[in-house]
């Protein structure tokens, strides 16, 4: 069930996905299976991590971390366990995923830390398969909070565990974050592009619309705005369809932003930067919302809702980590004042 339910997760169908993980908590909530619980919630967090369930997401993350080390040390992964992945370290990169989305980069950078370590200490065949799969979430992490250089490296890095095992899988999916915005970079938005479509040949839909989100950002870097507002679309239509919603508010805010420059319509461009400060309150996604509310406070004064500054402030006090954002709120905030 758990190798069925993997995927599905990866092929974008996560309302099947939940169902899937439903049968599998009433299964471990019966005595003869409760020991696999920890395998369970990993599988969980996961699930909900790609919902935007972050709430959700953290607590099964969590418990399962605490399961795997309450365990004896030859007995951490049950020998039942039917995916090559390490399901330990897989569930601390997620936490370090949730951890950067919801802006404590400090705890994102631990969970990381753990993550890279334990991939390193498992050993083949499971380790290195390990290692690529929690630096490929390190890349999203980075081109998440802004910083591409990092990414491309960390996803080089995939690439290369990629070629010195064979994993022509994580070649592909490592390549993914390899491509890098510059002067006249219609190579590197090709490269992308292609990379995203072969991707899709293999079935797999996850973070697709993430990566469509990032050609779309290379493609208004050389200035192609319309072309960069197309992708945006196509990524919301994968958002749709497979419910994968961490991406959605971030989507919103960039189709927001292309919508601008191109003269759009006020009103919906005030309604796309509403329903992104909406949904990552909702889903607990703090950066995504001081984003969303920084954009608000960015509008033309004449569009600006009149509680733009109040949901500012109060979008910049969620925050504990040091990122750009927050440097840049407090000089809107006090600019204002």
């Amino acid at each position: 069930m758990i190798a069925i339910w993997a995927y599905w997760l990866t092929s974008g169908d996560l309302s099947t996905a939940r169902g899937l993980v439903e049968r599998l908590e009433n299964l471990v909530s019966r005595p003869e299976f409760a020991w696999f619980e920890p395998e369970v919630d990993s599988c969980a967090g996961w699930l909900d991590l790609y919902r935007g369930e972050l709430g959700s997401a953290r607590e099964h993350l969590e418990r399962a971390v605490t399961g795997f080390n309450a365990r004896p040390f030859d007995q951490i992964v049950s020998p039942f366990w039917p995916l090559p992945n390490d399901p330990v370290a897989v569930s601390e990169i997620a936490l370090a995923c949730v951890s950067a989305i919801q802006g404590d980069l400090e705890e994102a950078d631990r969970w990381q830390v753990g993550a890279i370590r334990r991939s390193e200490e498992v050993g083949f065949p499971r380790g290195p398969f390990s290692l690529a799969f929690v630096k490929t979430y390190a890349a999203w992490i980075q081109r998440f909070l802004g910083d591409h250089d990092k990414a491309r490296l960390l996803g080089a890095e995939v690439v290369g565990i990629g070629q010195s095992y064979g994993y022509a899988y994580w070649m592909l999916l490592g390549s993914s974050y390899v491509a890098a915005g510059r002067p006249g970079g219609a190579p590197e938005r090709g490269f992308l592009e292609e990379t995203i479509a072969n991707i899709r040949l293999l079935g797999q839909e996850a973070f697709v619309a993430s990566n469509l989100s990032y050609l779309a950002i290379l493609s208004h870097e050389d200035g192609l705005v319309e072309e960069a507002l197309s992708l945006v679309e196509e990524a919301l239509d994968v958002v749709a369809k497979t419910g994968e919603c961490l991406h959605l508010p971030e989507l919103l805010r960039h189709r927001a932003r292309y919508s601008l420059e191109l003269g759009g319509a006020p009103t919906e461009i005030v309604a796309d930067l509403r329903e992104a400060l909406d949904e990552s309150r909702r889903q607990g996604a703090k950066v995504a919302h001081l984003r969303a509310a920084l954009a608000i406070a960015r509008l033309p004064e004449e569009h600006r809702p009149k509680e733009w500054r109040e949901w500012l402030a109060s979008a910049r006090d969620a925050v504990t980590g040091a990122i750009g954002e927050v440097r840049e709120a407090d000089e809107v905030l006090a600019g204002e004042r």
